[in-house]
């Protein structure tokens, strides 16, 4: 499947509803990531920006979001953007992620990611994207690195 193409078609239909149904569509195929019931608000090479409300199944015994529920964000936000921007003659997966939490997360928390795409993959190299998840009034909440291998498809 391609991504930006999937998402370029769904983001065309009015209201919003293209950008839920592309999330539902992958909430469905990535089944834990579906628990958190992220948004993808922006798709496009090189940049992800996704979103998650407040609601209590997600909520810790301190009432804010618990901390597996932003990593759980962050880490489709990284995921998503790169995989989407990366040449499709590439294979990803993640083999590190590093957390930190700067303060209590309420309300809507958006995540975003922001780097410089790969044109080409001809060796094994890994890639570490920055994830920053900000809550309603723009505080970064936490933030998080990503580490990606890449490398090409095993023929």
């Amino acid at each position: 499947m391609n991504l930006l193409k999937t998402w370029s078609v769904l983001n065309k239909i009015p209201f919003g509803v293209g950008k839920r149904l592309f999330s539902r569509m992958l909430g469905g195929r990535i089944p834990y990531t579906g628990t958190i019931q992220a948004n993808v608000e922006v798709l496009k090479t090189g940049y992800c920006q996704i979103s998650m409300r407040d609601r209590r199944g997600i909520r810790n015994h301190l009432n804010s979001i618990h901390a597996v529920a932003l990593m759980n964000l962050a880490e489709f936000c990284s995921g998503l953007g790169f995989v989407a921007s990366a040449p499709n003659t590439a294979r990803t997966i993640l083999v590190e992620f590093q957390f930190e939490f700067l303060k209590k997360a309420r309300g809507k928390i958006t995540a975003q990611t922001q780097f410089t795409p790969l044109e080409q993959v001809v060796e094994d190299q890994d890639i570490t994207l920055e994830v920053f998840l900000y809550n309603s009034n723009k505080e970064c909440v936490a933030q998080g690195k990503a580490k990606w291998r890449v490398g090409p498809k095993k023929s």
